[in-house]
C-alpha cells in the first residue's frame, strides 16, 4: 500500500488509452480510499484456492457481468474489488462502470481482455462523474488484431470522464487505438 504517499498521474501529461486531450492532477492515497469493505473476484482460469475464497467467480465469458456486480455491491463508503491473477474477458462496448470511494486493484498476472467486435468505439474501464477512485495493476488489453466490425476506436482502455481525486498505478493499457474499418 501507498499509504500517506501523494501520487501524481503523469504529471499532466497524456496517458495511454485516453484520448488526445485528457491529462489528470491527482493528489490521492490509498489511505484516502481505505475500507474493510472488500470482494474479491476470481478469473475462469485462476487458481483453485483464489476461486475457493473469491466471492464472484467469473465464467471467461462476458465476464464484465461478474466485475460489475462486484463494483455494484460496494456500499456507498466504498471499498476495493480485487481480481485474482488470470484472464477476464470483456464482450460488450460499455466499460466496466467504477463507482466512487473505490480502489479497482488487478493482481499481478491479471488481463482483462477485450472479445473480439463488441461493438463500437469499446471501453474497458470508465468512470463518470466520480470521486476518490484508484486503478491498480494489471493488463488492459483492447485486443485490436480481433476487432474487424469496430467503426472510430478500436478500444479505450480506461475512460475517465468528470472524475475528481483519482490515480492510476502500475497498469499496463495495449492494442488500443484507432481501426481501420
Amino acid at each position: 500500500m501507498l499509504e500517506n504517499k501523494k501520487i501524481a498521474l503523469a504529471n499532466q501529461r497524456r496517458i495511454a488509452g485516453f484520448p488526445a486531450g485528457v491529462t489528470a492532477n491527482v493528489n490521492l492515497t490509498d489511505q484516502n480510499l481505505a475500507s474493510t469493505n472488500s470482494i474479491f473476484v476470481a478469473a475462469s482460469n485462476a487458481s483453485a484456492r483464489s476461486k475457493a475464497v473469491a466471492d464472484y467467480v467469473c465464467d471467461g465469458t462476458a465476464d464484465e457481468v461478474e466485475i460489475q456486480a462486484a463494483i455494484n455491491a460496494l456500499p456507498a463508503s466504498g471499498g476495493t474489488v480485487s481480481l485474482a491473477a488470470g484472464t477476464y474477458s470483456k464482450s460488450n462496448a460499455a466499460g466496466i462502470s467504477l463507482v466512487s470511494n473505490m480502489i479497482f486493484n488487478m493482481s499481478k498476472g491479471a488481463s482483462i481482455v477485450l472479445a473480439a467486435n463488441p461493438g463500437d468505439d469499446p471501453i474497458i474501464l470508465s468512470g463518470l462523474s466520480i470521486t476518490n477512485v484508484a486503478i491498480k495493476g494489471g493488463i488492459l488489453d483492447g485486443n485490436k488484431t480481433a476487432q474487424t466490425t469496430i467503426v472510430g476506436v478500436a478500444a479505450m482502455g480506461i475512460s475517465l470522464i468528470g472524475v475528481t481525486n483519482s490515480y492510476i498505478q502500475n497498469v499496463t493499457v495495449k492494442n488500443v487505438g484507432t481501426s481501420v474499418a
